[in-house]
């Protein structure tokens, strides 16, 4: 059995999340000529996004390894459920815009009906997400979450402006 050289260090289930993206960030620029996001599909995208994004969270948020495990499992979940509302909305809208502008009732009920119902389940899942995260996390790191969230979601728009 080889010693550690440094017998009072912790293993980690990952480094600090700075390290981390400063490091991709680095790697990345390297790899730029070879790894074009014009080479990834958007679901890559996407998911390397939202990586960084878990990364970020856990450490400013200085989380545990369980409740870090909870939150991402919280918001994946929900993800998912969020695209599935969103396809309703569209789809409806879509079913919407194919009908003549003198279609009656009748005809456009069934879509306004189906486009309700897809608002009133993402309501439902910001309802959901908040009560899930707020037992994942307290009150006081939920309240730093959706600051550090929106704080991204800020910079990633920015970004994809230029």
């Amino acid at each position: 059995m080889t010693r550690s050289p440094c017998p009072q260090a912790q293993p980690h289930r990952f480094a600090s999340a700075k390290a981390l993206v400063w490091g991709f960030c680095f790697l990345s620029s390297f790899a730029a000529p070879l790894v074009h996001a014009d080479d990834m599909s958007p679901r890559e995208i996407k998911d390397r996004l939202n990586k960084i994004f878990y990364w970020h969270l856990s450490d400013e948020l200085k989380l545990s390894p369980k409740q870090e495990s909870e939150v991402i499992s919280t918001l994946e979940s929900l993800q998912k459920k969020r695209e599935e509302a969103l396809k309703m909305r569209e789809s409806a809208l879509a079913e919407l815009r194919k009908l003549s502008k003198d279609a009656g009732l009748e005809k456009t009920r069934p879509h306004l009906q189906k486009y309700l119902l897809s608002l009133e389940t993402l309501a439902g899942l910001d309802r959901e997400e908040f009560n899930s995260l707020k037992l994942a996390l307290g009150e006081e790191l939920l309240g730093r979450f959706y600051i550090i969230r929106d704080d991204v979601t800020t910079r990633v728009r920015k970004a994809l402006r230029k």
